[in-house]
Formats: structure tokens, sequence, C-alpha cells
């Protein structure tokens, strides 16, 4: 990027340049690093680029002379690229989907350079033969950025037709919209663009993907989110070039596509179809649940992964006991049902309120080991219940306040 200091016509400052020679005073670029056919613009269409979407026009006999060879240019070709001031090295790329023709006779070309010019759609060139530099042909930028990768496959001859139209009636919006129709994806600072085929099939997806899940888990509420983003991503990727980071942001704006049509509901980070009822936890489950409850509801409870094993109670038990606050985890393998937990975390609390409690005393009390001991007083510790100091374990400052004690009977 660069500042204009200063602008000069025949070697008098001025507020405004029109047509013609015009001096200017740059800041943010040394003189040694300008060089012939560099272009100074702030417009964002313009951009420096070695590779061009085109569409050539045979020369007229007389215009160079003769003709000379055949047409279209073969694919291979070598000429010489005029664009402006600049002028460079080219190279024909007429193979594949590059050698089409548009309905008024003029062929396409993708035009590889040696080195990047500043050119936009629109934009007027020459091609000129190496040897004698006979005039190959003349022609019109179609495409500064051309389709790569996947999109390659969206390069009809229909689309690039509506593209070469809409670049010889100059609409800014018009070529813009006739480009997203053949790239299918296009990134830009406000985000990701999406052609209406493409966006459609990634929400086609998304719902797919969404039913699949749920005929898989009707107990669910919802697919998760990142996975239903993962899934449309996919299908976009199958589809379209998409840059790397922009994938997760085009996969949004299927998923709110689809939301905004109705075939999709999103509740926080789930989604599900709009008929979709969860059909409730299945008995069997629930019952393993409750097996592993009871097994834990001990001061010394037996391995977890072992027990839930044993029960038949599978992980998506476990977490949906520990969600619902059922079972109390502090590692990996070592959990206790909530009520036996709450029991010996009170225990806890009020022996730590005689006087320092040492890991040993809780043992004893417990009737458990040092590992279980330490588990709960280093919870109790984590949670601000009770705080450890060098005499033992007492009261932190979470800690609740001791029920007042009832009255003694009389006699």
């Amino acid at each position: 990027i660069v500042r204009v200091r200063e602008v000069q016509v025949h070697g008098a400052g001025v507020a405004m340049a029109g047509p013609g020679r015009t001096a200017l005073n740059l800041a943010g670029i040394e003189a040694a690093e300008l060089a012939r056919g560099m272009v100074l613009t702030d417009d964002p269409a313009v951009v420096a680029t070695d590779r061009l979407l085109v569409a050539l026009a045979r020369p007229r006999i007389g215009e160079a002379g003769r003709r000379g060879g055949g047409w279209p240019p073969r694919d291979g070709a070598q000429a010489r690229w005029h664009l402006g001031t600049a002028d460079a090295e080219a190279v024909m790329g007429r193979g594949g989907r590059d050698a089409l023709e548009l309905p008024d006779g003029r062929a396409v070309a993708v035009v590889r350079l040696a080195v990047p010019v500043a050119a936009a759609a629109g934009d007027r060139f020459v091609l000129r033969r190496p040897s004698p530099g006979s005039l190959l042909a003349g022609g019109v930028v179609l495409d500064a950025r051309p389709v790569r990768g996947v999109s390659r496959r969206r390069q009809t001859q229909e689309r690039v037709a509506a593209l070469a139209a809409a670049v010889a009636q100059g609409s800014e919006t018009d070529v813009a919209a006739a480009r997203l129709a053949l790239h299918g994806a296009l990134a830009d600072d406000s985000g990701i663009a999406l052609a209406a085929d493409v966006l459609d099939a990634g929400r086609a997806a998304a719902v797919q993907a969404v039913t699949a899940w749920l005929a898989a888990h009707p107990a669910d509420p919802g697919m998760p989110l990142p996975a239903v983003r993962t899934a449309a991503g996919r299908a976009l990727r199958r589809l379209v070039t998409l840059p790397g980071d922009a994938t997760g942001v085009a996969a949004d704006s299927v998923i709110a596509a689809a939301v905004a049509a109705g075939t999709l509901v999103r509740d926080g980070d789930r989604v599900r179809t709009p008929d979709h009822r969860p059909s409730g936890p299945d008995p069997a489950l629930l019952a393993a649940m409750d097996r592993l409850e009871s097994a834990l509801a001990a001061p010394a409870p037996p391995s977890l992964a072992a027990t839930a094993a044993q029960v038949g109670c599978p992980p998506d038990g476990i977490r949906a006991l520990e969600k619902a606050g059922r079972i109390v985890v502090l590692e990996p393998d070592l959990a206790w049902a909530a009520t036996t937990y709450r029991e010996l975390a009170a225990r806890a609390l009020v022996m730590a309120h005689r006087g320092p409690l040492t890991p040993a005393a809780y043992r004893d009390a417990t009737g458990t080991s040092r590992r279980f001991s330490l588990a709960i007083l280093e919870d109790l510790d984590r949670r601000g219940i009770l705080r450890r100091t060098d005499a033992g374990h007492v009261p932190g400052p979470k800690a609740p306040p001791l029920p007042p004690r009832p009255p003694r009977a009389p006699g």
C-alpha cells in the first residue's frame, strides 16, 4: 500500500488530474521497486495475476499484414502479452474445459503469464507471436482469477458465455453474479458467497445428514451442530473449491439457509428436522443406569469402568448420570453415587470445623483408603469448600455454615 503525497501535471502541483501525463510523488515504495506496466489503483477489481480466463478474437486480414498459423490458437502456443504498458511472455491454455467457443465466434482460453500483471475483467489486450511478431489475437479479460480445482467442473460453455455477456455490458453487478455462477463459491472480506445451486445442494446434504443421524439416534434431541457442520462442509468441498478456512463459514451459511427455509430446526447446539420428537430413553439403558448408580453408593466404590461393563451401562449412560447429577466423577475411573458423595463431603466439612482434618483421620472415619479420602479432600479444596494447610484441611471460603445442633432433650 502506498500513499500519494503530491500530484503534478507539467511540473505544477494540482489537486486532481484528468487523462494525460501525470507525475505522482509516492510514499511507501522506493523508486527502484517501480517497473513498467505497474498500475496504481484503489479498485478491488484490479488484481495482480499470472493466470487469466480470456476471450480471443481472430484478427482481420491486414491488421497484422497476414494472419499466419491456424485458428484458434493451439494449446501450449507461446505468445507475447500486451496490456496497457505491461508485456509478458504467455502460454495459451486451450485443453479440456478451456477449449470453449463463444456464440459470437470468439475462442476461450486460459492464458498463463511468466510474471504477474495488473488486470481486471473487461481489460483489453493484444497477443503477438514471438517471431516474427505478427498479431496472434486481440482479446478481453473475462476473469482475472479463473476457477481452480473442483470448481473447474463448473466451467461450461453456458456459464462462460454468460460471464462474457456480462463483461461486455460492463455491469459490475452482472459480472459478479456471472462469476459466482461460474465459480460456485467466492470468498471476500465479508464472508463467502455460494451460488444458488451449490447452496441448495449443501442444504440438501445437511438435511440428509441430520435425518440419518436421527434415524440412528431416535432418543437424541438432535444432531450435534459440529457434526452437521462437518457433513455440510464435506458436501460443499465435493462441489466447489473452498479455501481451507472458509469451509466452516460456508457450512454455517448452508445450515442457516436450511433453518430459514424450515427444513431444519436448531435448538442450541443441536439440529433436528421439524417433525422430530425424541422417543425417550431406552428402558434397558435406564435400568443399567440405575444399577450403576446403586453399585457406586459405597464409601469405597468399585472401578467405574469395570462396574459399568458389568451392569451393561454404556458411556452414554455414564454421561447421562453425571449430567443429571446422579453420580459424581472425580477421576476417569473413580465415581460415587451423588447421595453417597454428599454424605462423605458433609462428614469432611463437620470434621474440618472441629479442627484441622488430616487425610488419615478422614480415612479412618469413613472406613475407606487413602486413595478415596485424598480424592474427596482434594475435590473439596478445588471447590473452595475446604482449604489445605500444613496442619490439615480447614473450612474454605466457600464452606457453608454448619446447621445448628438440635437442643438437648430435658433430663
